[in-house]
């Protein structure tokens, strides 16, 4: 979880934009989590001012490849518009 928040604010830190600047976060989770390690990482994500959130539990993703960090967005290419 900590290494894709700071996946995020790297993304969004190169663009010009702060944690402070996100308005709203959709979390999907394939496994359970533990509570008290998320509310850590999250507090230090967002500084204090949580974000509107949605958490939610999937039995799989679309893109199983975004699990395991072999995902680079080329197969955002292969959707037909």
């Amino acid at each position: 979880m900590r290494n894709a928040m700071n996946n995020v604010l790297r993304m969004f830190n190169g663009e010009g934009v702060s944690a402070e600047g996100i308005i709203k976060v959709n979390i999907w989770l394939t496994e359970p989590i533990k509570r008290d390690r998320f509310i850590e990482s999250w507090s230090k994500f967002h500084g204090g001012t949580p974000p509107a959130t949605t958490m939610a539990y999937v039995n799989a993703l679309a893109q199983p490849a975004l699990k395991r960090g072999q995902c680079n967005g080329d197969w955002l290419n292969s959707i037909p518009a």
